[in-house]
């Protein structure tokens, strides 16, 4: 059940974990009928067997997905996590947009990829957006001009990726002619730590876990990070650069998940990699293997 802490309307269907005065306050209800049902991120499997969750793929490892009121999970069960092992899963929220490459590989070619989600090792994890689909910059960027113009922004497919920003403060001109700049803070860097509430080290704003064994990742995403609007009815925020600007929404079937993995000397991609084709949306183009598609339904 999803508490509505604030406001009417639709929501109380669903958790803003984002929100600042959502989630304010001495007491924090979690969706869920039981403390059982929640995914905690601490790195064990223990509660995705006990929820009855199965892989949503098994090639090169388990790969698991699932959702609640709040946010997406996500769990890859790998081979052993080295220093230089970095980990890319690219997640199509919207149809008829996104990158054609991921961050940093341009070999790679694949479609449609709105987030990207890079993990390099055990230590870094950052959350990347089609600066296409970037809402901050669109707002103080394009409408409020707060920030330097970019002119790639509005066009599709552009090649470059924003990190995902949340704004602290508007420029502010005080009496005595002090300003206080914009101010903003990088929100798609994600935290590592356990978010179990029983472990001695419990940190409540983890957002990934490295498994004990060190051989996979338990990640949680806040919908709003992945600009879903409301996961209740599977809404997210439409064409920003359509006439509709911020107020554009549109309802989708699912979010469709790629994986790619390397350490500098190997690879393994997920959808499987096609030999000199280009691959529909959520998969990925390079040398070898064979093409596939997975989707994940969010939750109501």
């Amino acid at each position: 059940m999803a508490l509505c802490v604030y406001g009417v309307g639709r929501s109380c269907a669903f958790r803003t974990v984002l929100a600042l005065v959502a989630e304010a306050g001495l007491l924090r209800f979690d969706p869920g009928p039981g403390a059982a049902a929640i995914i905690k991120v601490d790195g064990r499997k223990d509660d995705w067997t006990f929820n009855g969750i199965n892989p949503v793929w098994t090639d090169g490892g388990g790969r698991y997905v699932t959702s609640d009121e709040g946010c997406l999970y996500v769990r890859l069960d790998s081979g052993h996590i080295k220093d230089q092992t970095t980990t890319y899963i690219a997640f199509d929220t919207i149809p008829n947009q996104g990158q054609s490459r991921l961050p940093e590989l341009p070999g790679v070619r694949t479609a449609g990829v709105d987030f990207a989600l890079v993990i390099r090792g055990k230590e870094s994890a950052r959350l990347l957006i089609d600066s296409y689909y970037d809402t901050f910059y669109y707002h103080y960027g394009h409408q409020l001009q707060m920030m330097p113009a970019t002119p790639y922004a509005n066009r599709k497919d552009n090649g470059v990726y924003h990190p995902i920003r949340l704004t602290l403060n508007k420029k502010l001109e005080e009496t005595r002619g002090k300003a206080v700049p914009f101010d903003s803070y990088e929100t798609g860097v994600l935290r590592f730590g356990t978010a179990n509430p029983a472990d001695a080290v419990y940190d409540s704003l983890a957002d990934i876990s490295v498994s004990r064994s060190g051989n996979g990742y338990e990640i949680r995403l806040p919908w709003a990070l992945l600009n879903v609007t409301d996961p209740s009815r599977r809404e997210v925020m439409g064409d920003i650069w359509s006439k509709d600007g911020l107020k554009s929404r549109r309802i989708v079937s699912g979010i469709r998940l790629g994986l790619y993995i390397t350490d500098g000397a190997d690879s393994f991609a997920f959808p499987a990699m096609n030999r000199n084709m280009r691959c529909h949306q959520g998969g990925f183009t390079s040398t070898r293997g064979r093409r596939g598609r997975r989707r994940a339904i969010m939750s109501g």
